[in-house]
């Protein structure tokens, strides 16, 4: 691995005070309203420090970011990356966060990891409800660390793969607690919720960071609404709405028989907290549930206010300020894919 100078370069990001302020910075850094890829996620507790290592012979740019929290706000801290070379990340602006994200706008080929409590881990990327962590090698029995990604409270169950036995977890929103047992040596775990999580297996002779898999959630959607799927351009990230409206359903389907990708309208919704047992992400890796849903399809258009303009992720992370809004939301870069049947909006696959 190659040693280079920390090159840290922070770019503030305004996280309270009036809305207009937050959707003006949508507009003013244009590469917000593409879909996040790949970010990878941790607990703060235990991690020393974070390494990325570009792999291209390009440079690259990352994000630090942590919880939206007004009453903690915290600057997203930009990271520069230079060709074939590896940054140490300097996280102590984060410290006192539950957890952090490292977050790009596009595929970049960059790998991380982390030295939790001293030990090297690779860190895998991606969100989701359900996680898979290696427990410790002979005579390491240790805790998880168990972070609540979502603005949502849950309950979180973690499962031991032999033995069968299992712990419920209450977990308040954006929180992060560490399990009161004392967890077996060389076991593995699985990690159920009902919004994304984040967690790590500390001890005090091997660390391990949990790996998103895709998620085992059932959803039971409503009989009575027709449910749709739209996604980005790149068809990395999607999201689902529903809607009642016989006008709606029928643009919907007419845009999905008569009119190519690129041409189908703008869609502009209202949303609110929970997934309701419909919104995930469908074509992403792992099918992560969202922390959110479309409570009100509102119209298609031909155009839509930039102010308005957001994706999927940008709605997770501030949807405080997407509640607010007056219009709702659009998708400018999101277009109709699919009309739903319920047996794929409950099984979460296509």
């Amino acid at each position: 691995m190659n040693k280079t100078r920390q090159k840290n370069v922070t770019q503030t990001k305004v996280r309270i005070g009036a809305l207009h302020l937050i959707l003006a910075l949508v507009v003013l850094f244009l590469p917000v309203r593409r879909a996040l890829a790949q970010p990878w996620f941790l607990p703060t507790e235990g991690v020393d420090s974070v390494i990325l290592t570009n792999t291209s012979a390009q440079p690259q740019t990352v994000w630090v970011d942590a919880p939206n929290n007004p009453q903690a706000p915290v600057a997203e801290m930009g990271v520069a990356i230079p060709a074939n070379q590896s940054v140490s990340v300097n996280l102590s602006a984060f410290k006192n966060q539950t957890w952090f994200q490292i977050k790009s706008y596009s595929q970049v080929p960059i790998t991380a990891s982390a030295t939790l409590k001293g030990q090297v881990t690779s860190v895998a990327s991606g969100r989701s409800d359900t996680l898979e962590v290696q427990g410790g090698r002979e005579d390491s029995a240790g805790f998880i660390e168990l972070v609540n990604l979502s603005p949502n409270d849950q309950e979180v169950v973690v499962q031991e793969s032999t033995e069968g036995g299992e712990i419920i977890v209450p977990l308040k929103g954006f929180d992060r607690v560490q399990l009161p047992q004392l967890l077996e040596a060389q076991q593995s775990y699985r990690i159920l919720g009902q919004y994304p999580l984040a967690a790590s297996f500390l001890s005090s002779q091997y660390s391990a960071s949990a790996v998103p898999i895709v998620s085992e959630q059932k959803f039971k959607p409503d009989p009575s609404e027709t449910y749709f799927l739209m996604a980005n351009s790149s068809h990395t990230q999607s999201f689902v709405f529903h809607s009642h409206d016989p006008n709606l359903i029928a643009q919907a389907r007419s845009q999905l028989s008569n009119l190519p990708e690129r041409q189908r309208k703008i869609f502009v919704g209202k949303v609110g907290f929970g997934h309701d047992n419909n919104n995930r992400d469908l074509i992403g890796p792992t099918h992560n549930s969202w922390s959110w849903n479309v409570t009100e399809a509102i119209k298609f258009g031909d155009l839509g206010s930039q102010s308005c303009d957001g994706n999927p992720a940008l709605v997770e992370d501030n949807i405080k300020s997407w509640l607010a809004a007056p219009g709702g939301i659009c998708f400018w870069n999101y277009k109709l894919i699919q009309e739903l049947s319920l047996d794929q909006v409950a099984s979460g696959s296509l």
